[in-house]
């Protein structure tokens, strides 16, 4: 039996997690088909823990051949670790699930940020991996220095950021108007007194 035939028995069995670990084979990932962008943030997450750890990704198209699965939900219904919010880890006998909160590219997308996201993960991949929370300031297994705005604050901003943006469009008109009212008298004013 080779090694990595033996690692992986290992791993599913539950007997050690990817942690206790050094693999030369790599770590079969399988991402659930989501907006591009979302999916670069998960191979930047990758990224991440191969040069942080001793560990390789593969990434995989069929979920069954997955070690680790990477999927997305709207509403991750209180179930984060941040606050509810955020993301959390799965963990099945056969296979770790990673579930992310996603949101459209729009104004969430905005407020939420893709470098949050990328940063919840990094921390959910540490969970995946078999990394424990820490304490320790500015580790990325830290789930209190991440900051996830409530759903609440997400909901005022949706409606506030439209009506300041009317008021700031009527204000910026307003003014136009007066320039080009102020612009003509003073042509008007001019040619008088050239007459």
């Amino acid at each position: 039996m080779s090694n990595a035939i033996i690692v992986v028995c290992l791993l599913l069995s539950g007997v050690v997690s990817f942690a206790d670990v050094n693999m030369d084979a790599p770590i079969d990932v399988y991402i659930e088909h989501s907006d591009p962008n979302h999916e670069q943030i998960i191979l930047n997450a990758m990224k991440y823990w191969e040069k942080h750890r001793s560990v390789s990704f593969n990434i995989v198209e069929n979920v069954y051949d997955a070690d680790i699965v990477v999927r997305w939900t709207d509403d991750i219904n209180g179930k984060g670790e941040f606050g509810g919010r955020g993301g959390y880890v799965i963990e099945d006998t056969s296979r770790k699930e990673i579930v992310l909160e996603y949101f459209d590219n729009g104004l969430k997308w905005w407020l939420y940020g893709k470098r949050t996201l990328k940063t919840v993960a990094i921390h959910e991949f540490g969970h995946a991996l078999g990394l424990q929370d820490t304490n320790k300031l500015g580790d990325v297994m830290n789930p209190k220095s991440i900051r996830i705005p409530s759903k609440t604050t997400l909901k005022i901003i949706e409606f506030l950021l439209p009506t300041l943006s009317f008021f700031m469009l009527v204000f910026i008109v307003r003014h136009y108007l007066s320039y080009l009212r102020a612009k003509r008298e003073r042509y008007e004013l001019e040619r008088f007194m050239k007459e």
